[in-house]
């Protein structure tokens, strides 16, 4: 069964408004569930691993209205103990790149340079401090609930990447 993206699920605040950060977006649209649900899973492990904290950030943007950041081990440790233990890392690529080039590999650069195989399978890519999920042509974050093709994404085309992982189920 090949996986699937999903557009991000909010729960609207009592005021109606939807403030979600990438990290609970990403989790939501690779796993299904809402954005809410996601950051409280980030939450709990980030309670598990006493060395998951970040020094310089207040605690007002880990209040219990969701979280501010999220760490990349933090968001992938909550999609592996959701049942997609098969992560692959795709770096060893971007630091081929990185040699050969000289400079990171930009979001579009690396929509041109993917394998046709590589447009089924599903994507959590990180751009210097935001995570997209991205599956074919689609991407979707906190800004793009829904989706946008990468074509029409001009927000985070010539962002560089700092991490792709493949998530396997």
């Amino acid at each position: 069964m090949a996986l699937k993206i999903k557009n991000v699920k909010h729960k609207p605040a009592r005021d109606g408004r939807t403030n979600t950060w990438c990290g609970p977006a990403a989790v939501s649209a690779i796993l299904g569930i809402t954005a809410e649900v996601a950051a409280k899973r980030i939450k709990a492990f980030r309670v598990r691993n006493p060395f998951a904290t970040r020094k310089g950030f207040s605690n007002r943007k880990n209040s219990a209205h969701g979280i501010g950041w999220a760490y990349t081990s933090e968001v992938l440790a909550v999609i592996q103990s959701s049942g997609y233990p098969g992560t692959i890392n795709h770096n060893d690529k971007l630091v081929r790149w990185k040699r050969e080039h000289g400079t990171r590999q930009t979001l579009a650069q690396w929509d041109a340079n993917r394998a046709p195989a590589d447009r089924l399978k599903l994507f959590l890519v990180v751009l210097s401090d935001h995570f997209i999920v991205v599956q074919g042509d689609k991407l979707v974050d906190n800004h793009y609930n829904n989706g946008t093709t990468l074509s029409e994404c001009k927000t985070w085309k010539r962002t560089r990447l700092t991490d792709v992982y493949e998530i396997r189920k």
